[in-house]
């Protein structure tokens, strides 16, 4: 929908809008969290057509910024602006095919793995990243099984801990609480780190929201997208001795 189409159907929703009657309770205003939810449901749906809006002139702007860049040479004092606009074109252009991938539905293929095995997956895919001096604990139930896509509950364990592990700690702990009742299982993953602070906690699941210089902010927002996709949730809370617990909530098997 282009802009024109928007002030059409706005238009035309306030002359159609019925007027309230004498006695009528008025609408009580949306609380915060399903404004977001709202919000997040119309980008989700509109995300391909936002990605591709936005591809093309950022491919245009990288294209053309090289091609200054290069013109000007190293010793051109404007080379270095030059060479800032193609990096920010290029982390644009990243950030568009994040939120195109957020936004995408893809089917969930479910099936039944250890919770040990998939937590000592993450752990091994974290390790490769990076040399990781982190001192692990880890409490796991063996016999523990979840109900999930391997792929999706693998990653968004992953940027669990490496959430974890950027935010300075030394030591994390994981380990699993068992909801029979609703047939889940909480990965527990507990943090000496830097903490969130009680402004943040709150918006720390919102795309691109990040208190870290150079972060994507996009960590929590796809650990939670795996969380509703699998009818589960994130929760997070601070320490009282410091750092972080952020517990996520996936289907057991059934």
């Amino acid at each position: 929908m282009n802009t024109a189409e928007i002030r059409k159907a706005t238009t035309a929703s306030e002359v159609s809008a019925p007027q309230a009657q004498p006695g009528a309770v008025a609408p009580t205003s949306p609380s915060p969290q399903a404004l977001d939810d709202a919000l997040a449901h119309l980008i989700g749906d509109s995300s391909t057509e936002i990605a591709h809006e936005l591809r093309n002139p950022l491919f245009a702007i990288e294209g053309f910024a090289t091609l200054l860049e290069r013109k000007l040479g190293s010793e051109s004092p404007e080379h270095r602006h030059a060479q800032r606009i193609v990096d920010a074109a290029r982390a644009a252009s990243r950030a568009v095919d994040a939120v195109s991938e957020l936004g995408r539905s893809t089917p969930l293929s479910l099936c039944r793995v250890p919770l040990v095995e998939i937590v000592a997956d993450a752990r091994r895919l974290l390790e490769s990243e990076a040399n990781v001096s982190t001192e692990w604990s880890i409490n796991l139930d063996t016999d523990a099984e979840l109900e999930v896509d391997s792929i999706s509950a693998k990653e968004a364990i992953l940027d669990l801990l490496r959430n974890a592990v950027e935010s300075g700690a030394e030591n994390l702990e994981i380990s699993a609480a068992h909801d029979r009742a609703a047939g889940r299982w909480g990965i527990r993953i507990s943090d000496d780190g830097e903490g969130i602070s009680p402004n943040a906690l709150s918006r720390v699941r919102r795309l691109f929201f990040t208190t870290r210089v150079g972060a994507e902010g996009l960590g929590l927002t796809r650990v939670q997208r795996a969380a509703l996709l699998h009818g589960g949730h994130l929760d997070l809370e601070n320490r009282a001795g410091g750092g972080t617990t952020a517990c996520l909530w996936l289907p057991a098997r059934t």
